[in-house]
């Protein structure tokens, strides 16, 4: 792409892509969702060309060099993480707001986005037709396409927006760009997809699209996918030249339906396609969301999960700050009698520990932010930067970039530790004009950093042994998680990994769950008492077969004990998080398997909601043919027992279903015979709409 001038490649890169303010809301609403997971997310941000862009660009970051580039938006959000990702959407929703870029009247992003989203419905549907290995591929550079007219709008808004409002074809377009600027959207957005470090052929793929059909006619089949797409979704009713050999019968059935597909998207986000005034609601819907300090609240729930060791928590706090406020490269100074000492992040900043800075004004800006507990910016270009201040910016490496440092105190009794990052002056001065953000950024780093800044409460009685075991079984857990993201993106080359990286994805939202069962073991405040406020309601029918899925793939279930479900359509949410309906069914299903033994039968169905004492009730029943349960047990059922199961097994499984249902406001009857044991979990229903609790 020589065509594209070293300072347009510059604020191409530091220019943010428009978003529909309607997907960052909701966004913001499944974020806020304790039982929202990685697939959930994907699926939503799939939806959404700009922030598709963001989250690539996120998970080909410097920091994450050695990674294979992801194929689908499921890999790159594997790549980040969960927290990584929910802070990504969040920090993405705040500075589209206040740096205006969904608040322009005069642009309709909804035209652009229905048909983004058209393009990458055609282009999934033609690559199955195709045979073509990388479905979630396709989609994803069919979502993309055009990716470089947002990029143009946002970098040259003056020049551009009225060539992109007014809706022109593509080839008139295309034919402004060349006599304007020297280059077309095409070849901005194949940059862009350089830089994101995407496959070659997703490139191409957006390259080409404009190009002549007997261009691409020999081209790589992901080139051909796209240009089809592309031509489809403009129009319905065109001649097409069979590129992919699917026949002409076959290419008019992908056309069916999928403008009735962009619909409903469109009207479960909110979307008013043909409706002028839709946007501005919206944006003002976004703002208001904003303004009511969910980034604080979210940066202030980073704190809880860091990972252990300086160096770690470190790197995640860095993390945390590029994301949300793309500051760049950090120090973290701790106070050591008069002097500051740094502790590196990475290596290539490890020279930085060398430097010892005097607190106050002889230390520069660092200096003084530790004297004063006050946060401070400079640039190096400025009268009072000193040589410090210079060979700070310098070490960092982006003086040319960013040419400022930010000094953020930590701590409320100077002098204080610090960290510095390096930033652009425009952020140093936004972050410096909005004191509770940066505060609530600082809170979260001295939570991380300094090991008195957070002590949880930790359970009553809880022996310090296991205190410990808790601590050190969450090493293990982050290791196989790591594993985990290794193997997804080693999977992503291979034509039938589809299925098995949506598999590590399950895995991986289990090891999260066990994860949270472990902090709350010696953090008891973060589990709710009994009668505290419910959570939103939950999918009951999603957590019976995420588990059982999860059980029948990992041989959990014996071969001679057969799982039924009868699940019920259009059951009710209930009152009560995932991880806790999960909990629930995996205690009952093994209590099942246990009285089983090698062989046997266990069902388990929903029904709801039933009327009954204390309000509406969704039923969850979970049934086996087994021996029964001894009298001795059937004394005691939900307390913890002594077992006689064996080594692996502790006893507390049904203890834990009846703790588990208390707090969540539920109800349980159980029948035991020498026919079998059945279990009803009564469980309070969410209102319906309209209703209040």
């Amino acid at each position: 792409m020589g065509r594209i001038d070293k300072d347009t490649q510059h604020r191409l890169l530091t220019t943010r892509l428009p978003a529909l303010p309607q997907v960052l809301l909701r966004l913001l609403e499944l974020c806020r969702q304790e039982d929202s997971g990685l697939d959930d997310i994907a699926k939503l941000i799939g939806q959404e060309p700009a922030l598709s862009a963001k989250l690539l660009t996120l998970a080909c970051s410097a920091d994450r060099h050695g990674r294979q580039a992801p194929r689908s938006l499921l890999q790159a959000l594997m790549q980040l993480g969960l927290d990584s990702a929910r802070t990504a959407v969040i920090g993405e929703s705040i500075q589209q707001v206040f740096n205006g870029l969904v608040g322009n009247q005069e642009i309709n992003l909804g035209v652009f986005w229905q048909h983004s989203l058209g393009a990458a419905i055609l282009a999934k549907r033609l690559a199955r037709a195709a045979g073509y290995p990388h479905v979630e591929e396709a989609y994803l550079a069919g979502l993309l396409h055009d990716v470089g007219q947002l990029a143009m709008l946002a970098t040259f808004p003056s020049e551009y927006h009225r060539a992109f409002a007014e809706g022109h074809d593509d080839t008139w377009l295309s034919r402004w760009e060349e006599n304007v600027f020297g280059f077309t959207h095409a070849e901005v957005g194949t940059w862009l997809a350089a830089r994101w470090q995407l496959d070659g052929f997703l490139a191409d793929a957006l390259l080409y699209h404009h190009e002549a059909a007997e261009q691409v006619a020999q081209a790589h089949p992901l080139v051909r996918i796209v240009w089809l797409a592309h031509v489809m979704e403009h129009d319905d009713q065109a001649s097409l030249p069979d590129l992919l050999e699917c026949g002409e019968a076959r290419l008019s059935g992908i056309r069916g339906g999928v403008a009735d597909e962009v619909k409903l998207a469109a009207d479960l986000l909110g979307i008013r396609l043909a409706d002028p005034e839709a946007q501005p609601e919206a944006q003002a819907s976004l703002t208001e969301e904003v303004r009511g300090l969910a980034l604080i609240g979210a940066l202030r729930a980073q704190a809880a999960p860091a990972p252990s060791g300086v160096i770690e928590r470190l790197r995640s706090t860095a993390h945390t700050a590029r994301i949300l406020f793309e500051l760049g490269d950090c120090l973290f100074y701790q106070v050591e009698g008069d002097r500051l000492r740094s502790v590196a992040p990475w290596p290539h900043l490890a020279r930085g520990e060398e430097l010892a800075i005097m607190i106050g004004d002889q230390g520069g800006c660092i200096g003084r932010a530790a004297a004063s507990g006050r946060p401070e910016s400079i640039l190096a270009a400025e009268l009072g930067a000193n040589l410090v201040d210079k060979q700070l910016l310098r070490l960092l490496g982006q003086d040319h970039v960013m040419p400022a440092l930010l000094a953020i105190p930590l701590g409320s009794v100077p002098p204080c530790p610090v960290l510095v990052f390096a930033a652009r002056q425009t952020v140093a001065a936004n972050l410096l004009a909005r004191p509770p953000l940066l505060q609530a950024f600082a809170d979260v780093a001295a939570a991380r950093l300094l090991p008195s800044a957070a002590q949880p409460t930790a359970a009553p009685g809880l022996s310090d042994p296991v205190r410990r075991a808790v601590h050190e079984a969450s090493n293990p857990l982050g290791i196989i998680k790591n594993y985990l993201r290794i193997l997804t993106d080693e999977l992503g080359a291979r034509s039938d990994a589809g299925e098995l990286v949506q598999d590590l994805a399950l895995v991986d939202a289990e090891i999260d769950r066990v994860s949270r069962i472990l902090r709350n073991l010696v953090q008891p405040d973060l589990v709710a008492p009994v009668g505290a406020a419910r959570p939103r309601g939950s999918d009951l029918n999603r957590a019976v077969r995420e588990l059982l899925a999860f059980c029948r793939d990992t041989y959990f279930i014996p071969d001679g004990i057969r799982v039924e479900s009868t699940l019920q359509d259009g059951l009710p949410a209930v009152l009560a998080d995932q991880d806790s309906l999960k909990q629930i069914v995996l205690n009952l299903l093994k209590n099942g398997i246990e009285a089983l033994g090698t062989a046997g039968r266990i069902v388990m169905s929903t029904t709801g909601p039933l009327p009954r004492a204390g309000g509406r009730f969704v039923v969850l029943l979970v049934s086996d043919n087994g021996p029964g349960l001894p009298q001795d047990v059937q004394a005691g059922l939900f307390s913890p027992v002594e077992t006689h199961k064996g080594a692996e097994h502790s006893g507390l499984g049904l203890a834990i279903v009846g703790e588990l249902v208390e707090r969540l406001g539920g109800q349980i009857e159980w029948h035991s015979a020498a026919s079998g044991t059945a279990f009803q979990i009564f469980l309070p229903a969410a209102p319906a709409p309209g209703e209040t609790t």
